[in-house]
């Protein structure tokens, strides 16, 4: 049965031309299959490589980046700029009418600066809104929107939000059927490093008082549980290198990766 699906594509998935081809083939299926796509996009790893050649430090606290006003405009140039378009290429070289956006188009994702009691986060942060209305009219048309996870302040200044936090707000909007986050791990893995095939949003919570996840992985299960509280049923974290994953995962339903759930 056709649904409604976000894609959240980052992680050394955005450094490998094979493997951004080989997600472009699987997402063009699904939109042949009759599915209503939309993609959203990282790049940190291309940021921070940006960064270190203009001799600009990268910081993070909670795997979240703390975003000055000259790194967000590296993040301008890198997220909604050249990642952006190389991933655009690689889903119209798979016959998919792609369109980049990032959250500044149109104004139709809204964030405010990330508070934090002890850390100024500068640039970095946080969705407060999302219009799904653009996403709708494009994929209606026949379009896929690429989503860069940039937004636009109250103070109509750009923002860097975290792409796990973007794609969960705007599967929310969307009203999605499902959001899946394809990374370069195979899905959540417990104390001893295995992998977690279901989970639901109490052992989610469980695992990061426990401090089992960390780093980039925090903010990705926070997404996770957002997207559960704003009525998306399913999510699955996948290994995007394996160059079936999603048809295995969304076309033919098999239980790969991580699935989160409600009542997992």
């Amino acid at each position: 049965m056709a649904g409604r699906i976000v894609i959240k594509v980052g992680g050394s998935l955005l450094d490998d031309e094979a493997r951004q081809r080989a997600i472009a083939t699987q997402v063009a299926a699904l939109a042949g299959a009759g599915h209503s796509v939309a993609v959203v996009h990282g790049g940190g790893k291309h940021l921070t490589a940006l960064l270190k050649r203009l001799g600009i430090e990268s910081r993070f606290h909670d795997g979240l980046r703390v975003t000055s006003a000259e790194v967000m405009d590296a993040a301008l140039m890198t997220l909604s700029g050249s990642v952006n378009r190389r991933l655009v290429a690689s889903f119209v070289a798979s016959g998919l009418r792609a369109i980049g956006l990032c959250g500044g188009d149109a104004g139709f994702v809204r964030a405010e600066r990330l508070a934090h009691p002890s850390v100024d986060y500068g640039y970095t942060g946080v969705v407060r809104s999302v219009d799904a209305a653009i996403v709708d009219v494009l994929i209606d048309r026949g379009f896929l929107p690429v989503i860069a996870c940039v937004a636009i302040g109250p103070d109509h200044r750009y923002y860097n939000v975290n792409a796990d936090q973007m794609a969960a707000a705007c599967a929310v909007a969307f009203k999605a059927d499902r959001l899946v986050f394809l990374t370069d791990v195979d899905g959540v893995a417990d104390a001893d490093r295995r992998l977690i095939p279901r989970l639901d949003p109490g052992t989610v919570r469980n695992l990061i008082a426990a401090k089992i996840v960390t780093g980039g992985m925090l903010p990705k299960l926070g997404a996770c549980l957002d997207a559960l509280k704003g009525g998306v049923p399913g999510i699955s974290i996948l290994n995007g290198s394996a160059s079936d994953c999603l048809d295995r995962a969304v076309a033919r339903g098999e239980a790969v990766g991580t699935a989160i759930c409600q009542g997992a």
